[in-house]
């Protein structure tokens, strides 16, 4: 956090007349239980995707974290083909990712 423009002064806030350390053992302990005994069908929240549609705009995006070698081969395809980058490798991935489904079925 070295380059981050703000910072927590930690003893500031631990002075503070606001703030409530008390701790409600019995909601820890229920919260607890709780989470223990919690399951989710991995099924169904693996391959909800499957309910979407393909063509929809898109709502997430991530970081994809490439060397030299990596992002110059990538940005002299996308200018071969006369394309941007990110559609590119969206493009080269959802048709990768498509034909892994394929073979495994």
């Amino acid at each position: 956090m070295n380059k981050s423009r703000f910072s927590l002064d930690v003893e500031e806030a631990t002075n503070a007349k606001n703030v409530n350390n008390d701790v409600d053992k019995k909601a820890l302990k229920a919260f607890a239980k709780a989470a223990i005994t919690h399951t989710i069908d991995i099924k169904q929240s693996n391959e909800s995707w499957k309910e979407e549609s393909p063509d929809a705009l898109p709502d997430y995006n991530f970081r994809l974290r490439l060397n030299k070698y990596q992002i110059g081969l990538v940005k002299y395809v996308a200018k071969i083909e006369k394309r941007s980058l990110s559609n590119l490798v969206k493009s080269i991935l959802l048709n990768e990712l498509e034909r892994r489904l394929k073979e495994e079925r």
